[in-house]
């Protein structure tokens, strides 16, 4: 499976060889392509794209584009990410009563683990822990992932 991703701006956008600012340049994309993401970042804020050639870009530079390529060889491994143009609060739990325990980057990718009953709110692997995301501010692409029931215990406040 590739997740493909768009190129925003209206200038080229430079291929790294790392995923780093000062790495050297390996490639350039023209705007408005849309080009398969090969691999991310754990923080999410790098992704390496392309096709020929590849390279490392900032996350926030492209937009998930929903479109999901598979192979027979990779099509049972769909694993949804979401993405979003803005920060976007991380809650303990699926609703905006629960408390904020973090913030995601403009830009930033991450895995969805699952959705509320509603699909109202989208679990995440945020740092290693699962935290949630209103739907409505994000953008999620490639597989599907299961409901999550909701929670029988009520929030913090």
């Amino acid at each position: 499976m590739a997740l493909v991703v768009s190129v925003r701006f209206d200038a080229k956008l430079q291929l790294l060889s790392e995923p780093k600012q000062k790495s050297k340049v390996v490639g350039v994309l023209p705007p408005g392509v849309f080009v398969p993401i090969n691999e991310i970042t754990d923080d999410g804020l790098w992704l390496r794209i392309g096709i020929t050639p590849t390279g490392w870009i900032p996350a926030n530079t492209v937009t998930l584009s929903g479109q999901v390529l598979e192979s027979d060889s990779t099509q049972h491994s769909r694993q949804p990410i979401m993405q979003s143009d803005t920060a976007v609060n991380v809650r303990g739990g699926p609703g905006a009563k629960y408390r904020v325990i973090g913030q995601l980057k403009p830009g930033q990718i991450v895995p969805v683990v699952s959705y509320s009953d509603n699909r109202g709110w989208i679990k995440i692997d945020y740092k290693g822990h699962y935290g949630w995301v209103a739907a409505n501010v994000v953008i999620v692409a490639g597989g599907e992932a299961t409901p999550t029931p909701a929670p029988t215990v009520p929030p913090r406040h």
